[in-house]
């Protein structure tokens, strides 16, 4: 329960619940409205929580256009996928990535398990047909202190 709150009340503070068709020309669920994490930062901030942006694939480049160099090392973390994972173990939140090269899609997170719209709920590690993820959102709570 992202936020601690029921579903319902998070669709009716947003106003929809994702589903109306937009983009008719489109197929399956490419058709949707779906969600922005934006509007995710709104009724975050409304309970008192804050999103933290922790990319999949970290990259830098020098104008945005030219091809980026990966970042592969971090200060206290090995590597990419123990630094995303770090934050996963921390915190709630939203996992924006693909399902397919023509699907992106965002689901919730709770430390271990998935969310997803669908609807259905898995766990990541044993699920093939998992979210590839893009970036990940910890859900902050901004009147706790927390610690690395």
């Amino acid at each position: 329960m992202l936020l601690n709150q029921p579903l319902q009340l998070i669709l009716e503070l947003l106003g929809h619940d994702g589903s109306e068709i937009i983009w008719p020309e489109e197929k399956g669920l490419r058709q949707r409205r779906g969600f922005s994490v934006e509007e995710f930062k709104d009724i975050a901030d409304h309970f008192g929580y804050a999103l933290m942006e922790i990319a999949g694939c970290p990259a830098i480049s020098p104008d945005g256009i030219k091809a980026p160099l990966f970042i592969e090392q971090f200060p206290f973390r090995r590597n990419n996928e123990e630094r995303l994972f770090h934050y996963m173990s921390k915190y709630p939140g939203l996992i924006v990535g693909y399902y397919s090269p023509e699907i992106y899609h965002m689901v919730a997170w709770d430390r271990g398990k998935v969310y997803d719209p669908k609807p259905r709920v898995y766990t990541y590690e044993t699920t093939e047909d998992r979210i590839i993820i893009d970036i990940f959102y910890g859900l902050i709570n901004l009147e706790s202190n927390h610690k690395s």
